[in-house]
């Protein structure tokens, strides 16, 4: 069963997947308990959009980065909530990503070709340069979480607390959102929206459902984000299905057999 892993682009786009996808997984519990679900999503939008801009350009990876940058800016204004909700303005940017993607997908014969992969990915078309540039996003990533990872606890918790025992807040938010910004911007060019989001939301919710401190439910997410992937990789080698869809719909029957589970042993 495991004779695929003999072919180089198997090797290659199963490290890719596993190391984005855990790392998303991980970093997936900080979106739950902040809350800012559909912030993410609107982020990938703005990442694929950034990508369609940068094929133009010549730098895909950059303008993604770029793009992101800019929907954390909007997405920090201080607008009056009582007149415009934060998810008013995520529906926003991600209607208005959406929109000037499809049309600059619909002006550029190459990204009209691989439009698809916008959504679904191409894992299976990557190169090891694209994982080592990864590893290093991921490695700085992993750095900057060691170092503040009480700090970004603390103000996922209760942000007003934090504040007053002289936390700054502001900017602990700028350098998480920034971290799970970079890596969906790297990710989504390869991997496709379907997969970030994904790996961002399912195995953290799991993981949620099942662990009793937040350290577990970190360790739990990667856990099942590696799970996932993995027999998504398989079940899609062996039955000749695309790969991201199989490993979010793998996601997806983790989520449903805890659901299940928890809910036998309640009764």
């Amino acid at each position: 069963m495991l004779s695929f892993l003999k072919e180089p682009f198997i090797q290659v786009g199963l490290a890719f997947s596993l190391l984005s996808g855990c790392l998303l997984s991980y970093l997936g519990v900080y979106v739950i308990l902040r809350k800012v679900i559909f912030i993410t999503l609107g982020l990938s939008q703005v990442a694929c959009l950034g990508f369609c801009v940068g094929i133009f350009w010549g730098s895909s990876s950059f303008f993604s980065f770029i793009f992101v940058l800019i929907g954390l800016f909007l997405l920090s204004l201080n607008f009056s909530e009582d007149k415009i909700p934060k998810e008013s303005l995520v529906a926003f940017i991600w209607c208005f990503s959406l929109a000037v993607s499809i049309i600059f997908i619909s002006k550029n014969p190459i990204l009209e070709a691989k439009s698809l992969s916008f959504l679904e990915g191409n894992l299976l078309y990557l190169r090891w340069q694209d994982f080592l540039k990864l590893s290093i996003i991921c490695f700085l990533i992993l750095i900057l979480h060691k170092i503040c990872y009480e700090k970004f606890l603390f103000i996922s918790f209760d942000r007003e607390i934090a504040a007053a025992s002289g936390l700054n807040v502001k900017l602990l938010d700028f350098l998480l959102f920034i971290s799970i910004g970079w890596l969906i911007s790297y990710s989504v060019k390869t991997c496709g929206v379907l997969f970030v989001f994904s790996s961002l939301i399912l195995p953290a919710i799991s993981a949620f459902l099942i662990s009793k401190t937040i350290k577990s439910a970190f360790f739990i997410s990667s856990l099942l984000g590696f799970i996932g992937i993995t027999i998504g990789f398989i079940l899609s080698y062996h039955l000749d299905l695309p790969t991201s869809p199989t490993i979010v719909v793998l996601y997806g029957m983790i989520f449903m057999l805890i659901n299940l589970f928890n809910l036998a042993s309640i009764s």
